[in-house]
């Protein structure tokens, strides 16, 4: 599995800071979040689904955690069903997350 230096770039690193393979990813991962992206990923790559969509906090090199959306879908696969090419894209949102969080505070009178 490889990943596009750009999504490096995205937190922060310079794009030889990381190869562009699972591991380096991997370790990027908050740990409360890693069970649960593999989990989507490898069913993704396994065959069990088509499609993944998920949310997790990763390092950025400032040492602060961002959230990341994760979406895309197999485009090819092997004769066994195990996908030969995913596409996708990651996109920062901490944002939009830190904003609905504000808004959830506001409507609990916080």
């Amino acid at each position: 599995m490889k990943f596009s230096h750009e999504y490096f770039k995205m937190l922060g690193y310079d794009e030889t800071d990381f190869s562009d393979n699972l591991l380096s990813w991997m370790g990027l991962i908050h740990i409360d979040d890693l069970e649960w992206a593999m989990y989507i990923k490898t069913n993704c790559i396994k065959g069990r689904s088509e499609i993944f969509r998920l949310e997790y906090r990763m390092l950025a090199e400032n040492g602060e955690w961002r959230w990341i959306l994760s979406q895309g879908k197999c485009e090819a696969r092997d004769e066994n069903g195990r996908a030969l090419r995913i596409t996708g894209t990651h996109r920062d949102i901490t944002e939009s997350r830190q904003g609905n969080a504000d808004l959830s505070k506001e409507a609990m009178g916080a």
